[in-house]
């Protein structure tokens, strides 16, 4: 392991306030097309944590260019 994921995701949601800015949404998007599995898994447990189960359900798809359309759209 590297990076972010060596971080608790909780402690991460904790410190971000539960939440993500629309820029930040796209950066974990991007991260997660590009990372390795122990990444990804990551990624999805800290969404899951604060509820962003859609997001989360696309990214586990890999339909990535839909999530990114409706973060422009809808955010």
């Amino acid at each position: 392991m590297s990076g972010f994921e060596k971080t608790d995701y909780h402690s991460y949601n904790q410190k971000n306030g539960y939440g993500l800015t629309k820029a930040q949404l796209k950066m974990w998007t991007l991260r997660h097309q590009n990372g390795t599995p122990e990444q990804r898994k990551w990624i999805e447990k800290m969404l899951c944590d604060i509820n962003f189960h859609h997001e989360c359900s696309l990214l586990a798809w890999g339909k990535y260019s839909e999530l990114l359309k409706e973060i422009e759209e809808k955010w």
